[in-house]
């Protein structure tokens, strides 16, 4: 606007995503008043960078949750507003199945997974992303991520031929879907010990053990014996062991 408030408009030729530069020449005794400039920003795409686990299993055997927590990075350089629609498959499979209780789009990056209903397997998750709701729909931008595997197992392992041969006890773990990560023992109720593998390695789906049992008193004693897998599943068995004099 001048000094006599005329208020002049005007177009700005040049190409597009470009930095703007300007010049006024004003006429004698004219005083430039301000000047605004008009521009729509270039819509930026977002971008997701990782998925992750909110409560992975941890080494410590915390009690198994069949919910996985998915959690998702982002890359979103405008802040629009985004709408996630969710796949998965197993990591074998072609087909991707819709990964919601409702047909209603996802509008924060995360989803608890409650995977109950789901075989055991490695599985991966599709996240697709977009901006529509927040642009006009012909400038909307959509990104895909697909995460790497994800172990799903709901299944406890098992604890199978327990023989004893006092003072040894034999016995095998075994797992469906992921290696043993634990074997410990008990006896009569007491505090549980851990067992090693005979490969002395717990690497594998089945491991077979043997336990050296403490001296114990002629008679009847009650042995168990527990296994953890990668998921935190824990399966029992027992087996009654005598001791004679």
């Amino acid at each position: 606007t001048s000094s006599a408030g005329a208020i002049a408009e005007g177009h700005v030729a040049s190409a597009p995503a470009r930095y703007v530069q300007y010049r006024a020449q004003l006429a004698s005794k004219s005083v430039l008043r301000d000047v605004a400039l008009f521009y729509r920003p270039q819509n930026l795409r977002a971008r997701i960078t990782e998925m992750t686990l909110a409560d992975p299993p941890s080494p410590d055997r915390s009690p198994h949750s069949s919910l996985l927590k998915l959690r998702f990075k982002l890359e979103n350089a405008d802040n629009d507003p985004l709408v996630y629609h969710l796949a998965y498959k197993r990591e074998v499979d072609a087909l991707w199945r819709p990964l919601g209780a409702t047909a209603e789009p996802l509008t924060k990056p995360e989803y608890d997974w409650n995977t109950e209903s789901v075989p055991d397997g490695e599985y991966i998750v599709r996240a697709h992303v977009t901006d529509s709701a927040a642009v006009y729909q012909p400038e909307a931008l959509d990104f895909t991520f697909t995460s790497p595997p994800v172990l799903i197992d709901n299944t406890r392992p098992s604890v199978t031929s327990l023989t004893s041969s006092s003072p040894t006890l034999t016995g095998s773990a075994v797992d469906a879907a992921s290696p043993i990560t634990a074997i410990e023992f008990q006896v009569d109720g007491g505090p549980w010990q851990a067992a090693s593998p005979k490969d002395g390695l717990l690497d594998q789906k089945t491991e077979a053990f043997s336990v050296r049992l403490p001296t114990l008193a002629a008679g009847d004693h009650a042995v168990a014996v527990r296994a953890y897998d990668a998921a935190n599943n824990v399966g029992v068995a027992a087996v009654v062991v005598n001791y004679r004099k």
